[in-house]
């Protein structure tokens, strides 16, 4: 019979110095934010932190520069007629009706 199948070796799984929850966090929010981490790291939670905030500030940002372009699109697609204009809900006739 063959040796059980281990994925990753024991010898890998060395944890060599205790993680808190602000770094945790902070190896999560750079790769979200599809930064990296590159060659100079925050060393302090303080400056963890900033970095952190940064990044999420800068898709915060991101988000709502999009918003904004896609919704001046939109209008000026509905201004020229090229694009009906959307109706809300209250105009929908009831499937019941």
């Amino acid at each position: 019979m063959s040796k059980p199948h281990r994925a990753v070796p024991r010898r890998w799984c060395v944890v060599t110095e205790e993680r808190i929850r602000t770094s945790a966090l902070f190896f999560a929010v750079p790769v979200f934010g599809s930064m990296g981490f590159g060659d100079v790291t925050p060393t302090s939670d303080l400056s963890r932190i900033i970095v952190m905030t940064q990044v999420v500030g800068g898709l915060a940002f991101l988000a709502v520069a999009l918003r904004i372009f896609f919704a001046a699109s939109r209008m000026r697609l509905v201004r020229d007629g090229s694009v009906p204009e959307q109706s809300t809900r209250s105009e929908q006739p009831n499937a019941a009706d």
